[in-house]
């Protein structure tokens, strides 16, 4: 019994560090493409404008996404993965049979 909890068990440190590093990863990478924004004022001057509300959206976004992914999803694929994979059933086998065709070589 104790075995099985502790395997389905989620390292909540190891996601809260995943986010952060992808998160600061998010930050680096978006900085010069989202942070910020050259126009040209009324005497054809380029002005650089910062976004940064834009930019700590996007990366609070993008490290809110990979916290979930880590506390979510990644254990539920894990736990489909190490499922036993299940016989075709006989209409499966049949439409393969029948409307799935093999490549021409």
């Amino acid at each position: 019994m104790a075995d099985g909890a502790s395997a389905q068990r989620v390292d909540m440190a190891r996601a809260l560090r995943d986010a952060g590093l992808t998160a600061v990863l998010a930050f680096g990478l978006l900085l010069p493409l989202i942070g910020f924004l050259t126009i040209t004022d009324t005497r054809n001057n380029l002005v650089l404008v910062t976004r940064w509300p834009l930019l700590f959206g996007l990366v609070a976004f993008v490290g809110i996404a990979r916290f979930v992914f880590s506390i979510a999803i990644a254990p539920y694929l894990t736990q489909r993965r190490e499922r036993p994979v299940a016989a075709p059933s006989a209409a499966r086998t049949w439409m393969r049979k029948w409307f799935v065709s093999s490549p021409i070589r």
